[in-house]
C-alpha cells in the first residue's frame, strides 16, 4: 500500500514512484527511470503531502505512470514529420491546462526539455505561481505542492494536479490518458504482491529488482494497467 517517504523494500510499503517501477518490473527506487523526472518529483511530493486517509484515492494512478519517461517523443507509428501539437486531457476538474508542443522521435532531447517546461508551467499554474526557471523546476514543483497542501481543500487540489500532470506526460508520449475522475474513488488495499529478486550491482551493493504480481492485484488496478498500454500492445496479466 502507499506510504509516505522512501522505503528500502516493498515489505514496508511504497510511494507512487516506487510502485510504478514494478510495472512491468525494474529496480526498487523512488527515482525510477520509467517516469519523466519532473513528473516523478510531482508524484513524490503529492504522495507525501496527501492525508493518510486520502492516499488510497491515488493508488489507481500507479499503472498510468509507467512509460512516461518516453514523454516528449512520439510513439512508433504515431510520429509525424515536423512538430506535432500535444494537448492536455482534462482530469475531471476545471484546473486542466493546455500543454506545450512536443516533437518527433528524431528530436528527443529537445522534446524532453519542452515537456519539462510544460510540466513546470502546469504545476505553477495550479498553485498560482509564476513559471520557474529551468534550474529551479524541481524545487518550484515541491514548493507548489506545499502551497496546495496548506489549503483547506488540499487533497482535492493535489489529486487534480497529479491527474493533470500524468495526462500531460502521457499525451506527449502518445499514450492513452487516464480517465476523468479516476482519482476520485479510493481503493481499499492492504497488500499488493510484488516479486522481489536481489541482484548484485557491484561488489559492494545489491539492488532489489521488483515486479508486480498483477494476478494478485485488485481488479481495478489490473484493468487500469491494460487500459494504459499503447494501442495494439495490450498485455496479458502476468503474475
Amino acid at each position: 500500500m502507499l506510504r509516505r517517504g522512501y522505503h528500502c523494500d516493498p515489505a514496508r510499503g511504497g510511494c507512487l514512484v516506487e510502485m510504478a517501477g514494478t510495472l512491468p518490473g525494474g529496480p526498487w527506487t523512488d527515482r525510477s527511470e520509467r517516469l519523466h523526472p519532473l513528473l516523478a518529483t510531482v508524484c513524490r511530493a503529492v504522495n507525501d503531502r496527501l492525508a493518510d486517509t486520502a492516499r488510497g484515492t491515488v493508488l489507481i494512478a500507479v499503472p498510468w505512470l509507467a512509460g512516461t519517461a518516453m514523454a516528449g517523443t512520439a510513439m512508433a507509428g504515431t510520429a509525424t514529420a515536423g512538430t506535432a501539437t500535444a494537448r492536455t486531457a482534462t482530469a475531471g476538474t476545471a484546473t486542466a491546462r493546455t500543454a506545450a508542443a512536443g516533437t518527433t522521435a528524431a528530436d528527443t532531447p529537445m522534446a524532453g526539455r519542452a515537456l519539462g517546461a510544460a510540466l513546470a508551467r502546469l504545476v505553477a499554474s495550479h498553485a498560482g505561481m509564476p513559471a520557474p526557471a529551468r534550474a529551479l523546476r524541481g524545487r518550484a514543483a515541491r514548493q507548489a505542492v506545499r502551497r496546495l497542501a496548506a489549503r483547506p481543500d488540499a487533497d482535492e487540489r493535489l489529486r487534480a494536479l497529479l491527474a493533470d500532470a500524468i495526462n500531460l506526460a502521457r499525451t506527449s508520449a502518445g499514450l492513452p490518458v487516464m480517465p476523468a475522475g479516476a482519482l476520485d474513488r479510493p481503493l481499499t488495499v492492504t497488500r499488493l504482491p510484488v516479486r522481489v529478486e536481489a541482484v548484485r550491482d557491484t561488489e559492494l551493493f545489491t539492488v532489489l529488482h521488483c515486479r508486480a504480481e498483477l494476478a494478485g492485484w485488485p481488479a481495478e488496478l489490473r484493468a487500469a494497467w491494460q487500459a494504459a498500454q499503447p494501442p495494439g500492445r495490450r498485455c496479458p496479466v502476468a503474475g
